[in-house]
């Protein structure tokens, strides 16, 4: 009996010392699940911290690109040393001279450090949008990061191989072709066969007077919600633009591109002598007055003019057109264009499905408050006026302004700032047949479509045909600080979180 009570005693001490193990276990167990939630707790809640840290910096971000437009392109972005770091957005990496990802920025309220952000931008290439990365992270823990990447989209003048207010008695008629998208603030008036190689746009409606155009692509019409893009009140930026970091001047000027040098020959300045300008770092050259321009650009520049500009074929610094020298000559096709404006590189896209980089990095803007035209005897000289315009019949007008074949490339808006304005060729329709002009880029006209010569069932009469070509990069990018519509403003394309870069 004895063995029997101590063998069941023995069982009853092991039997104790299990059940104190297993409730030593559980309450280890439990320290842990309770120490393991604490910090999931405060994991997840500095993930949804950083995560609307990430969002205050794209804010802070858009701040500035609200302010200027062209903001992304900045290599110096803002520097605003603040007591407790960074409080602006200074570039610490650039790629061809633009910026790719700037320095952290602090987030704070008053002297309370919240946190930290940090600015990526991957600039607009062909049919891609601008998109902007921002990481964001607590104070108290720079391991845990949130991202996002917004891409962006600002609407303007320029995404449109020809961009009307109006289409007044002006028709697309059979032989037409739009080689890029189309856009009316009013009706699109089709009185035959033409062809739209891409969407056309119109605050009004298409109306087809007759025939049937060939769209391909898309239409969209006011019932759709388009709504017209109002051209601005005032010329007071892009004054700025030139006045900080520009050049600015005043009177009759005449503008040689040569690369990325400008020979300059102005009435008010130099005593009309010609002097030599590097592409002005703002981009911007503003003249108060008329212009005589021609040349091929090695950069991006936007010029804007007062009054009417005139694209010469020739080097208007030379105010004897029988002198002055070519601006230079381009096959395309079975075509032989005199150059009006030119690239250096003339590789852009000109197919809708294009895409990616790798594309020529030159772009001009041409604006005027007037018109635009293409000159064929109007030359600049040293007179009261500044220019004198050649009879319809002279030798000189015939053999030395106007030109065969004339290619012009860029952006280029015409009554900028009034209704009426529009890109024409000069005396059109009083000087011979003289081939096709063509521009490269965009046309912006703030009134119908202008004519370039005068035609009748049997043919040209007058004048040139057109054959333009949209630009692709237009889409997304553009000149310099070019004009923009007054009802303009960044649209979000996408917004998604993203893994930390």
């Amino acid at each position: 009996m004895r063995r029997i009570l101590r063998s069941d005693n023995g069982i009853a001490l092991v039997m104790v010392v299990f059940i104190i193990s297993l409730a030593f276990l559980f309450i280890v167990a439990l320290v842990n699940y309770n120490n393991n939630y604490r910090k999931n707790v405060v994991s997840t809640a500095q993930m949804e911290d950083a995560l609307k840290i990430a969002e205050a910096g794209y804010n802070h971000y858009m701040y500035y690109l609200n302010q200027d437009s062209d903001f992304f392109k900045n290599p110096q972005g803002i520097d605003i040393p603040g007591p407790y770091g960074q409080e602006g957005f200074k570039p610490v990496s650039l790629d061809d001279g633009l910026p790719v990802q700037y320095d952290k920025t602090v987030y704070r309220i008053g002297d309370n450090i919240i946190g930290y952000y940090e600015i990526r931008v991957i600039q607009p290439a062909v049919n891609e949008e601008l998109a902007i990365i921002s990481t964001g992270w607590t104070a108290e823990n720079e391991n845990i990061k949130k991202s996002i990447r917004v891409k962006l989209h600002k609407r303007t003048f320029a995404e449109y191989v020809d961009f009307t207010d109006s289409s007044g008695d002006v028709r697309w008629i059979t032989g037409n072709e739009a080689h890029g998208p189309v856009f009316c603030n009013g009706d699109i008036l089709v009185d035959g066969n033409p062809t739209f190689h891409d969407n056309v746009y119109t605050a009004g409606e298409l109306k087809i007077l007759s025939g049937a155009p060939n769209i391909i692509g898309n239409k969209y019409e006011g019932k759709d919600g388009i709504v017209p893009a109002v051209f601005p009140a005032t010329n007071t930026e892009m004054e700025n633009w030139a006045k900080n970091g520009g050049i600015h001047l005043t009177g009759r000027t005449c503008i040689f591109i040569d690369g990325d040098t400008l020979t300059i020959r102005n009435k008010n300045h130099n005593d009309d002598n010609a002097f030599d300008a590097e592409l002005p770092r703002s981009g911007v050259v503003f003249v108060n007055g008329p212009i005589f321009i021609s040349g091929i650009l090695d950069g991006m520049l936007t010029v804007y003019a007062t009054e009417d500009i005139y694209i010469t074929a020739k080097d208007p610094t030379n105010f004897d057109p029988t002198k002055a020298a070519k601006t230079g000559k381009i096959q395309i096709g079975s075509i032989d264009y005199d150059i009006g404006i030119g690239y250096q590189d003339t590789n852009i896209p000109l197919n809708k499905d294009a895409s990616g980089s790798g594309y020529s990095d030159d772009m001009l803007g041409l604006i005027s408050e007037k018109n635009i035209y293409v000159a064929t005897r109007t030359w600049p000289t040293s007179n009261a006026q500044g220019y004198v315009t050649y009879d319809i019949n002279s030798k000189t007008r015939k053999d030395h302004i106007t030109m065969n074949n004339l290619i012009i490339y860029g952006a280029l808006m015409s009554g900028a700032r009034s209704k009426g304005g529009q890109f024409t060729v000069e005396s059109y329709n009083k000087i011979e047949v003289r081939g096709k002009v063509s521009v490269y880029g965009s046309k912006i006209q703030n009134d119908s479509r202008g004519p370039v010569g005068t035609y009748n069932s049997s043919g040209m009469v007058s004048g040139y045909s057109k054959l333009d070509w949209f630009d692709y990069r237009l889409k997304t990018m553009s000149p310099p600080h070019f004009v923009e519509p007054a009802n303009s403003g960044w649209e979000v394309r996408s917004w998604e979180e993203i893994t930390n870069p």
